[in-house]
């Protein structure tokens, strides 16, 4: 009983300074490029919904999807009609 007590006060303390040090390195760091290519794909969808130009959002997106498939070289399969015309 007291092996079994001893292991998990063990994993306890380790779990606790495991979250404050992922804790300090996040707090230390600086943005990776995801996070930052993730923020300005944040702003950009956001300011053109806010200026009206959901239409050629869409049409980006659209663009960006078949370059990513085509990067990926996988075919893509449309779960609905394509919005071009």
């Amino acid at each position: 009983m007291a092996k079994r007590d001893a292991r998990e006060e063990r994993l306890r303390e380790q779990r606790e300074y495991q979250q404050e040090y992922r804790k300090r390195i996040k707090a230390s760091r600086e943005p990776d490029r995801d996070e930052i290519a993730r923020e300005l794909l944040h702003y950009a969808i956001t300011e053109n919904l806010n200026f009206g130009c959901g239409k050629q959002l869409r049409l980006l997106a659209d663009a960006v999807i078949e370059r990513l498939f085509a990067a990926a070289s996988m075919p893509r399969r449309r779960t609905e009609p394509s919005r071009r015309s």
